[in-house]
C-alpha cells in the first residue's frame, strides 16, 4: 500500500517524544461512493505524565485514499482532548459534464478592441532587457 505522505499535521501531542507511541497500520481497500479506495490508520498513544495527564491519551487519524481520483474520500481523526471530526466526499460523479457548461450563451458577442496593453517588465541587474512582445496580428 502507498504512503500518503506525513500525518503530522493532523497527529496530536509530541510524536517522536521519547515514550511516545505511533503505530501506523493498512486497513486494506474497500468500495466509498463507488470508488475503490485505499485505507490507513494512524495510532499514537502519549503515555501517562508524558504532557501533565494522568492516563495514556490515544489519537487516531484514519483516511481512505482514491488512487484513481488522486483524492482523499474519507477521513476521521479522533482525539479526547478535541473530539472527533469527520470529512468526507460524497456524491462522486465521474461522468462527462454536460457540453452546455463550456458553451458561450448566444446572447455574448465577440467584439474585437484594442489589445490589452502589456506593462513594461523591469530590468533584471546583470541581464540583458526583455525584447518586446511582437505586435499582436
Amino acid at each position: 500500500m502507498a504512503r500518503f505522505g506525513t500525518f503530522s499535521g493532523a497527529i496530536s501531542g509530541p510524536e517522536g517524544a521519547p515514550g511516545v507511541n505511533t503505530k501506523r497500520e493498512s486497513l486494506g481497500k474497500k468500495i466509498l461512493e463507488g470508488l475503490e479506495v485505499e485505507g490507513e490508520r494512524v495510532t499514537t498513544t502519549i503515555p501517562a505524565g508524558q504532557i501533565g495527564n494522568e492516563r495514556p491519551i490515544e489519537t487516531s487519524f484514519e483516511r481512505w485514499y482514491s488512487p484513481a481520483l488522486k483524492t482523499v474520500i474519507m477521513s476521521r481523526h479522533s482525539d479526547p482532548r478535541m473530539g472527533e471530526s469527520r470529512f468526507s466526499l460524497t456524491n462522486v460523479s465521474q461522468t462527462e459534464p454536460p457540453r452546455w457548461l463550456f458553451e458561450v450563451p448566444p446572447e455574448y458577442t465577440l467584439e474585437s478592441g484594442p489589445p490589452f496593453p502589456m506593462p513594461p517588465v523591469p530590468p533584471v541587474p546583470g541581464r540583458p532587457p526583455v525584447p518586446p512582445a511582437p505586435p499582436a496580428r
